[in-house]
């Protein structure tokens, strides 16, 4: 199409005009400008600094919001203690919003209670304040989730009068706190220094508020993982304290020594280095004194409780934990018309405050109790009685332990009796009444036959020398160690008299050799051929026996051996003529048995025993 089309033509001449217009337009305000004076330049330049001003301030505050907050962020990932936390977030609430004070409020119960303060001369009367939730401003709004400004206090009757009474504030801006959409508390900002509470004020306070939030909850946080890193750590102390305990309850040592550690134990397990354990006696004496860790001569002394006086004296009585948390502010009444105990109490209300009774006691029966004594007025958890508890058993255990040990040491010292009178009768006494009656005998024989007198010597020279041996035997039993400090060749010729006189069986003895053997394997060796004897003078009814000894660098060889009935080891049980006893002795001591019998062809008892396969010798 032709740009000659008048159309076109006229169109194109409008745009230039226009453009004409537009440029004639932009001159004149150029030369408006130009024509300016320097007073309103000035003015313009004026209005331009104020704003910049502005603009500077508003971002230097925050800047210094944003620092505020990162520095509180970063206190809160290291705090454990909600009221440092709070602290610091209060005084900063009141630095950013230019206020005299600040206040945070922590839910509790039906109340808002007075956490932290922050300002100017704290007030006494705040400490510990609250204030109802539903008829406070504060409280209401922290339901509400809406943040809340006062201008004047005196005049808004939303205001609690008590809270206004006691710190006189006039201006008042509040936001809550918020757990997602549970009210925790609220935190309050009075009475501004300069102007009233703005927007910025409200949005700077806001912010804080989620902090405080995320402090308490962090501060909670790492308040309960370290109460459980010291709830475990006191678990584990008591559980390896007690494990000693329990291995020290089944060892040897004497009742005293056991009492005392648990003493120190339940002293150091509850938190202090003093304490004792009274001992009732069964024959109705005491209670008195039996361990004491700790505690001033003067008054160990004076230590006789009875049975329903003071702590341990109620604790043993009433069979519970008794703990007198401040001795100072209570004497037991009952100790009044004693004036011994009264003056031993009021005695060690000079040294110690706090006071934990604990009975000793299993099943129906109590022992005694403990008592621990502390400098400072003490009270005592659950976890705290339980532990005390566990130690009282313990020692309960201790003294049945004792009681029994005694009571098995004098049953064993009964049997041990009755078996060496046995012994006595069956062997001894035997052999010695024989001997009697030869003696009786010997010389209206010999007057009659001096031939059968001399035989008749004979015999009873065999007679004596059996009972003497026998003898030997039974101090040999006596005195265990003897068996150690022996030689195993003479402890089987003693063994070997023994029988040739008690059952008129000859017994050879041959001995290869010589060589130390450790204890065990001499014992061993030795119980095995008296073991085998007995069976011989028992039940072989045999005409001969052999006791074999062979030694050597590299091991020991023994054999028993007799000529007399025998047995079938097939349809004989192990329990049966000890055979049981002397496997069990061999396998002890890492010898080879080896026993063999036939009927009528009298019986063979072999035992080997190796060096490098045993125990040891030297």
């Amino acid at each position: 199409m032709s740009s000659s089309h008048p159309a076109l033509q006229a169109g194109a001449h409008g745009g230039a005009f226009f453009a004409r217009s537009f440029a004639l337009a932009r001159d004149a305000g150029q030369a408006e400008r130009a024509l300016e004076g320097p007073e309103d330049l000035e003015q313009r330049v004026e209005e331009r600094t104020r704003e910049l001003a502005r603009s500077l301030e508003t971002s230097q505050r925050q800047a210094d919001e944003m620092r505020t907050l990162l520095a509180i962020q970063r206190a809160l990932t290291g705090a454990d203690d909600p009221q440092d936390v709070l602290q610091r977030i209060a005084d900063e609430a009141r630095r950013l919003t230019g206020a005299r004070r600040a206040l945070i409020f922590l839910v509790d119960g039906d109340d808002l209670a007075v956490t932290v303060w922050s300002g100017e001369e704290r007030p006494e009367a705040v400490a510990g304040f609250r204030m109802p939730i539903r008829s406070s401003a504060t409280g209401r709004m922290m339901l509400s989730g809406e943040p809340v400004r006062i201008a004047d206090a005196r005049r808004d009757r939303r205001i609690n009068p008590e809270i206004h009474r006691r710190t006189g504030f006039r201006s008042l801006l509040s936001v809550p706190l918020l757990s997602g959409s549970t009210p925790v508390g609220a935190i309050s900002c009075a009475d501004k220094i300069e102007g009233t509470f703005d927007d910025v004020d409200e949005r700077v306070l806001s912010m804080l508020a989620s902090g405080a939030v995320l402090g308490i909850q962090n501060a909670r946080l790492h308040r309960t993982e370290r109460e459980r890193r010291r709830e475990a750590e006191e678990r584990r102390r008591v559980a390896e304290s007690l494990r000693d305990t329990l291995a020290l309850l089944n060892s040897d040592r004497p009742l005293e020594e056991i009492l005392k550690h648990l003493v120190r134990q339940a002293a150091d397990l509850l938190g202090t280095d003093t304490g004792a354990l009274y001992r009732l006696h069964p024959d109705g004496r005491g209670p008195t004194i039996q361990a004491v860790v700790g505690l001033p001569e003067e008054h160990v002394a004076s230590m006789a409780m009875p049975v329903g006086m003071a702590a341990v004296g109620k604790a043993m009585q009433e069979r519970r934990p008794v703990v007198i948390p401040d001795m100072a502010q209570v004497i037991p009444p009952e100790l009044a018309a004693d004036p011994e105990l009264r003056r031993h109490l009021e005695g060690l209300v000079t040294h110690f405050r706090g006071i934990l009774g604990l009975p000793v006691a299993a099943g129906t029966e109590v022992y005694g109790g403990f008592v621990l004594y502390y400098r400072e007025p003490r009270t005592f958890s659950k976890e705290e009685l339980a532990t005390a508890g566990s130690l009282g058993d313990q020692a309960a255990l201790a003294i049945q332990n004792a009681r029994l040990r005694s009571q098995a040491e004098a049953s064993a010292a009964a049997a041990e009796r009755s078996r060496l009178a046995r012994d006595l009768h069956d062997a001894v006494t035997q052999t010695l009444f024989s001997a009697n009656l030869i003696a009786e005998v010997l010389p209206r024989l010999w007057e009659r036959k001096p031939e059968e007198g001399w035989r008749r010597l004979e015999e009873l020279r065999q007679l004596t020398r059996g009972a003497l041996a026998e003898m030997r035997t039974l101090l040999l039993e006596l005195r265990p160690a003897a068996l150690v400090e022996a030689k195993l060749p003479d402890l089987l010729r003693h063994l070997a008299e023994a029988v040739t006189g008690r059952a008129r069986i000859p017994v050879d003895l041959r001995v290869e050799g010589e060589r130390r053997l450790a204890p065990d394997v001499q014992v061993a060796l030795y119980r095995i051929a008296q073991e085998a004897l007995n069976n011989v003078a028992h039940h072989a009814a045999a005409g001969r026996a052999e006791v074999d000894l062979r030694c050597s660098p590299g091991g020991v060889a023994l054999r028993v051996r007799d000529d007399g009935r025998g047995f079938d080891p097939a349809s004989v049980a192990p329990q049966h003529l000890g055979l049981g006893i002397m496997r069990e002795r061999a396998q002890a001591i890492g010898a080879r048995i080896r026993i063999e019998s036939q009927a009528g062809r009298g019986t063979d008892v072999v035992v080997e025993w190796e060096e490098d396969q045993g125990v040891g010798g030297r």
